[in-house]
């Protein structure tokens, strides 16, 4: 599970979504297409990749002999975690992209926005670590320790979605200013 939670950390496809549009934002900007449904384009795609490095992990795992209920459990609870990491990271990216670079690889490799999502992300894989330890000191069942994981992530994930909505047309507004 911290693998997968780690995967989700460390991915800057979302965190740097907006930031990658550089110069060309003026399209996005200018296109009759919402903010809010711009940014749950940008939110897919990084969560799809997200997703994409967690499930061969998973099938590694059982493939080098973790119990196959164990490596879907770890599954489970890594793509919830990802949900609020991967809203989180587009909603700072969102919030202040840096839309003057050189290269691509200046938008992704020397954007602040990463390290920071990184460091938010940090934040929730700590809430979560935090409940982990605390429900299996209670002695709970690999499965409903998931379960409350899950919900924990998907509630979470819930925040930090409607807080990401909440924001993208103040956004993309201020963005157009200048």
């Amino acid at each position: 599970t911290g693998w997968m939670v780690f995967l989700a950390m460390v991915n800057p496809a979302a965190a740097t979504a907006v930031s990658r549009e550089g110069k060309a934002l003026w399209q996005a900007l200018s296109i009759p297409v919402p903010a809010a449904d711009q940014l749950r384009g940008k939110l897919a795609l990084g969560y799809l990749i997200v997703a994409a490095g967690m499930v061969p992990t998973a099938l590694t795992a059982m493939a080098l002999g973790i119990a196959p209920g164990l490596s879907l459990m770890a599954l489970a609870v890594g793509l919830c975690a990802g949900l609020p990491m991967t809203t989180l990271s587009l909603l700072i990216d969102a919030t202040r992209p840096k839309l003057d670079w050189n290269t691509p690889q200046e938008a992704i490799k020397q954007n602040v926005n990463a390290v920071l999502a990184m460091l938010a992300d940090l934040a929730i894989a700590a809430v979560l670590a935090g409940a982990a330890i605390g429900l299996y000191g209670l002695d709970m069942a690999p499965l409903g320790l998931t379960c409350v994981l899950c919900a924990l992530s998907l509630l979470l994930g819930l925040v930090c979605y409607r807080w990401l909505m909440a924001r993208a047309e103040g956004c993309y507004q201020r963005l157009m200013q200048g």
